[in-house]
């Protein structure tokens, strides 16, 4: 799920890169093949600055070339980085 999150954050215009850089490229230069993708604390801190309503359009946001998705909400997500915050401290 939060991957997803990122990658909706990576493409949605309030928090896409301010370059235009692609980040999912980005994330996977120099990672050998066959290594799990990694999360983007720093991307996934952002949802957590957005306003609600914010928050709700990113996950509303279409990922380009993919199909759709299990609908997330906030509140779904907001646990989910909450339980990973606490399990990291």
């Amino acid at each position: 799920m939060l991957q997803d999150v990122q990658e909706r954050l990576s493409v949605h215009p309030l928090t896409a890169p301010v370059l235009g850089n692609d980040h999912a490229e980005f994330r996977q230069r120099g990672i050998p093949s066959g290594v799990p993708p990694i999360l983007d604390g720093d991307m996934l801190v952002q949802f957590l600055e957005l306003t609600g309503e914010q928050q709700q359009a990113i996950l509303a946001h279409a990922l380009p070339g993919k199909g759709p998705r299990r609908p997330v909400s906030v509140f779904e997500v907001l646990r989910t980085l909450e339980r990973v915050h606490y399990a990291l401290n």
